[in-house]
């Protein structure tokens, strides 16, 4: 989206324009309520309550260290990056979100309990997750009053790892609720204890009936757009999911084992995901 575009979209929905509203204090355009609102009805998602209207505004900071590592033959390097989320302008890089790099949240001055959820309901396989039951990343219930660290860690967060070609949302939602959750019932909205999903209480989170039956309202909203990458693969690859030769067999240049020359190539991989090339000594 065009600097022009997000100009004018922060004009009409958030400074007395079209909407009629004004941002909350200390807010910028990426946590304005109405712009985030409005975005959010727009991508007409399943698992989303059917009516909402967001009240609070929800940041998500990331801290992400450098990141280097070798796959192919290659030496890939991510560099350092701190950033707070912008629904606007979703993409972000695997190994800036990755479950080592858990981000920072906070939102409104608001009292009362709330519950953060995050979700990737774009996974491909329906044993895992579909649009109406996402894959749970992340659960912390019974937040008081927007205090974040004092709410019970269910599920901690695990980091986007999109495993096919196409690219994965992934939510953060604040709902809001009166009584306390009891985390003893939250087995029953996902795939419970059952190890088919290989993520057993994560699997087919039944965010509808969980926001139902604990009267819940969705109240804050931010989300990111992650797609698979090098990095993505070279963890499947740790982890055993891929091997070295599945990962790199469209690497005209890769061989097995590596060669043993005095120049290798470095690949430095900035925020736009465009790698540049350069020829260092080895």
């Amino acid at each position: 989206m065009s600097n022009l575009l997000r100009l004018t979209l922060y004009t009409l929905l958030c400074v007395g324009g079209v909407a009629g509203q004004t941002c909350p204090d200390g807010s910028n355009i990426s946590t304005c309520i109405s712009n985030i609102n409005t975005a959010a009805h727009a991508l007409n998602r399943t698992f989303l309550p059917d009516s909402f209207n967001l009240t609070t505004y929800l940041n998500v900071t990331f801290n992400a260290p450098e990141e280097e590592f070798e796959v192919c033959c290659k030496t890939f390097t991510f560099p350092a990056k701190n950033f707070s989320l912008d629904p606007l302008n979703p993409d972000q890089k695997a190994a800036h979100t990755q479950s080592a790099n858990a981000p920072t949240l906070s939102y409104g001055s608001v009292s009362g309990k709330h519950t953060l959820v995050m979700v990737d309901p774009d996974v491909p396989s329906s044993t895992v997750g579909t649009l109406a039951k996402p894959l749970l990343h992340m659960l912390v219930l019974n937040i008081p009053d927007g205090n974040v660290p004092q709410g019970q860690i269910i599920a901690r967060y695990n980091g986007p790892m999109p495993p096919d070609a196409s690219p994965h949302y992934y939510f953060f939602m604040i709902l809001s609720h009166v009584a306390e959750v009891d985390n003893s019932t939250i087995p029953q909205y996902s795939n419970g204890g059952n190890l088919s999903c290989g993520v057993p209480g994560r699997c087919l989170f039944d965010v509808k009936k969980f926001i139902s039956d604990n009267s819940m309202s969705l109240v804050g909203l931010s989300w990111m757009r992650v797609s698979n990458d090098i990095f993505v693969n070279f963890k499947n690859m740790q982890s055993g999911r891929l091997t070295e030769a599945q990962v790199c067999a469209n690497e005209p240049t890769y061989q097995t084992p590596c060669p043993d020359c005095l120049w290798s190539q470095q690949h430095t991989l900035g925020e736009l995901g465009t790698a540049s090339t350069s020829v260092t000594l080895a």
